[in-house]
């Protein structure tokens, strides 16, 4: 059985991942087995590959001006997120491939989905209550 677009995953840990996210109150999409977070304007995608877990975080950068607060409180989030990931690399490149939207990405994988998960559920609390 395949899991179904805009569904959430049918494979028990990433089931369990997007329910603790619900459980935070994070705003997320499901599509099986991705998951697409958005805190302050980051995107963070977070998926399933062969029980490996992958993130993928995306930053938002000004181009002509803006909302300086937005701009602001995502870049607090994608460096807190990061950051309190500990001892994990992370693979960065600049996306210049819309006019007018350009955006830093992070990229990680993990030994096991379930580590991946039970680490950003941990870091996710942390963020909102601080920035709450």
């Amino acid at each position: 059985m395949a899991p179904v677009p805009g569904h959430v995953s049918w494979r028990r840990p990433v089931e369990s991942f997007q329910k603790s996210l619900k459980e935070l109150g994070v705003s997320f999409e499901a599509e099986g087995d991705v998951t697409r977070i958005h805190v302050d304007g980051v995107v963070i995608e977070v998926s399933w590959d062969s029980g490996i877990g992958v993130i993928q975080a995306t930053l938002p950068l000004p181009c002509d001006g803006g909302d300086a607060d937005y701009y602001v409180r995502a870049f607090k989030a994608f460096a807190f997120i990061l950051a309190s990931l500990n001892g994990v690399s992370f693979e960065y490149d600049l996306d210049l491939s819309i006019p007018g939207y350009p955006m830093l990405r992070a990229r990680s994988s993990f030994s096991s989905f379930e580590v991946l998960a039970s680490f950003l559920v941990k870091v996710l609390g942390s963020y909102l209550m601080l920035s709450g």
